[in-house]
């Protein structure tokens, strides 16, 4: 038999308990590490690029292997930010500046610019729960008063 103690810290103990798991860590974050992972699994495994979307968007869908193209872009930048987004030491800033030396090194010049700002777009929906905008780094990462 329980004692009514135990009954009376329960929903105490229970709200400490998701408290803790969803306080936001140095970088904002407000994903616990397995809702992290859930996340960018999600990205990683769907096609970010479906026809209908593109007819949605009033565009002519890229070619099957542009559309291949740019899902691997996106599950590369996933298996760059998966380390970072996981590791609670770092702050959001430094992510921003990790995500622009990424988009420095690994630019998206073979695609038009249609189907940049597209991957952009899944970025952006990536980043969008550590409050990180995908575009403006993009374009702090190429702006003529950065140092490069």
């Amino acid at each position: 038999m329980k004692s009514k103690r135990f009954k009376k810290l329960t929903p105490i103990v229970f709200s400490c308990i998701v408290a803790f798991f969803t306080l936001e860590n140095s970088h904002g974050q407000t994903l616990d590490s397995m809702e992290t992972i859930q996340h960018l699994e999600k990205f990683y495994n769907q096609d970010n690029f479906p026809i209908n979307e593109w007819r949605d968007r009033m565009l002519t869908p890229s070619p099957v292997e542009t559309r291949i193209a740019m899902n691997n872009e996106v599950k590369k930048f996933i298996d760059f930010i998966n380390p970072i987004l996981l590791n609670n030491d770092f702050k959001k800033e430094e992510i921003t500046e990790n995500i622009k030396k990424y988009f420095r090194e690994n630019d998206f010049f073979d695609f038009d610019t249609e189907e940049t700002e597209y991957i952009l777009e899944v970025i952006d929906e990536i980043l969008s729960p550590y409050n990180l905008d995908a575009f403006n780094i993009y374009n702090n990462a190429y702006s003529l008063s950065n140092d490069r």
